[in-house]
């Protein structure tokens, strides 16, 4: 059984790659709320991406 299918990687692997670029160019040049928008994306996918794996395993 796999635990990411890949659609969900398909999704969820830009998102992340995108918001982590954009919080390295936004702390490189001092732009706050783009900074703190791009890591709360970071964040939030790959929370999204791990109660999506718990899910998953556990059913």
């Amino acid at each position: 059984m796999t635990l990411l299918w890949a659609q969900g990687l398909a999704i969820y692997l830009p998102l992340l790659v995108i918001g982590r670029i954009v919080h390295m160019v936004s702390y490189l040049k001092a732009l706050q709320p783009w900074r703190n928008l791009s890591y709360q994306l970071g964040l939030w996918v790959t929370f999204v991406m791990t109660v999506h794996i718990v899910l998953r395993s556990i059913s």
